[in-house]
């Protein structure tokens, strides 16, 4: 693999950590499920974990129906590369969540809570995914 590869690789899976912010931020259901391989986990902390793509899909459409203003603010994202294949990732996110109307500009919030992400990335049909997400809450207001 030589370095130009390497380096579209990693953008590759920043570019994924930025959509699902997007997603996210959007609620948007397909574009949510596109960032996942078919055999995903996702793991969300104090919980089981979400095996396969079917239910990270029933679990994130539920989310998406509530009312409220939700925004993942990333910092920083780095991707180690384990070949051709596959990356391993590590980010930090802060989230902002305020419930009700989903009405902007929100006044006077205070960030939910600041995460880390584990994540390990695989080429799918010539695009990035996550194989797997592990979500750890660094800080919390609640």
């Amino acid at each position: 693999m030589n370095a130009l590869d390497r380096v579209l690789i990693r953008q590759a899976c920043i570019d994924l950590t930025s959509r699902y912010a997007l997603a996210v931020n959007t609620s948007d259901t397909q574009a949510f499920i596109a960032l996942f391989t078919d055999d995903a986990i996702w793991q969300r902390p104090g919980v089981p974990p979400l095996e396969g793509i079917d239910a990270i899909r029933t679990f994130i459409a539920g989310e998406f129906e509530k009312t409220r203003v939700i925004r993942h603010v990333n910092g920083a994202v780095l991707v180690d590369i384990n070949g051709e294949q596959g990356a391993s990732g590590w980010s930090q996110t802060t989230v902002y969540h305020a419930p009700g109307e989903n009405k902007i500009p929100v006044r006077d919030t205070r960030p939910e809570m600041v995460v880390e992400y584990r994540d390990q990335f695989r080429c799918v049909d010539r695009q990035w995914r996550f194989a797997r997400r592990d979500t750890r809450i660094v800080f919390t207001r609640t």
